[in-house]
């Protein structure tokens, strides 16, 4: 194959997906074309993340890295280049997939890229738009809000954890009757302990990756913060013992586990070759955690 013809190919690939991805502006396709490694996009609201997510995974999949690729096919010709030709010029439907097929490089299987965001709502419009693009193969991309991902790596894995399967989730409901039930329990009067406000204090210990242990050292001259400990460890031991976890533990049981059975992580690392966040910047200390291990 002459230098020519793979200088020609490379230029005409490039073209084309420029073509097809021109609905996005220069920055957006520079963030969708990027190779691989750590990639931060820093955009105000309202300027299309959510857009370059989408369409990132898309390109992925039907692409893998062809456009920083300098790789041409061996049986390269004049003819294939002269068909590439005419059909930059000539975009033709028909001829689009044999055109994907030729020009992509190392597509990346869906079942290998995960896309997290926070709201449910956020996460269904993600799913939306992908399967609008994608259709079928957009089934397999892992696209959800951060406790669901989680959710679905603790149902396979939290055996070996202590817990059984079929755990149950608190709603925060659940939480605040069982906070209630643990001030109870250890005779602190309601009033002083309030437990919707302690329910909140858990739980901005737990995103912190605070345990009950950590607020014993750290306040051992604090009464108060001492019984809010003493509630924070039974409200932990009465979730374990039925078999529960809260939402805060949907994301500490699986970093937990990750700790803990490295064997588990590696697994999850090795089937996620990217992971993509959605408003990442509002990611707490336990969700920056979880995507640190899971890209290590």
């Amino acid at each position: 194959m002459s230098e020519t013809l793979e200088k020609e190919f490379n230029r005409l690939k490039r073209a084309i997906l420029e073509k097809e991805y021109a609905h996005l502006n220069e920055q957006q396709r520079k963030a969708v074309f990027a190779p691989d490694g750590p990639l931060l996009i820093l955009a105000g609201a309202g300027s299309g993340k959510t857009t370059v997510v989408v369409n990132r995974i898309g390109y992925l999949i039907q692409y893998g890295s062809a456009y920083h690729c300098d790789n041409a096919p061996e049986n390269l010709t004049e003819d294939t280049i002269a068909w590439l030709r005419d059909y930059l010029d000539h975009p033709d439907p028909s001829r689009k997939e044999s055109v994907r097929r030729l020009i992509s490089h190392m597509p990346v299987p869906s079942f290998r890229i995960m896309a997290i965001t926070f709201t449910n709502k956020a996460a269904q419009e993600l799913k939306d738009r992908l399967y609008s693009q994608l259709g079928e193969s957009a089934l397999d991309v892992w696209a959800s809000t951060f406790h669901s991902a989680c959710v679905r790596i603790l149902r396979q894995e939290i055996e070996l954890a202590g817990y059984s399967r079929n755990f149950a989730i608190y709603d925060t409901t659940d939480s605040r009757r069982l906070v209630k039930e643990c001030i109870a329990g250890l005779g602190l009067d309601q009033k002083v302990y309030n437990p919707k406000g302690i329910l909140r204090l858990i739980s901005s210990f737990k995103n912190s990756g605070a345990g009950p242990e950590d607020l014993q050292n750290e306040y051992r001259d604090n009464p108060r913060m001492k019984n809010i400990a003493l509630v924070f460890a039974a409200y932990n031991r009465e979730l374990k013992r039925a078999n529960a976890l809260d939402f805060d533990d949907l994301l500490l049981r699986t970093i937990e586990l990750f700790e803990k059975c490295p064997g588990v992580l590696e697994k999850y690392q090795r089937r996620f070759k990217y992971i993509m966040v959605d408003e990442y910047q509002d990611t707490n200390y336990a969700q920056y955690i979880l995507v640190k291990k899971l890209g290590g």
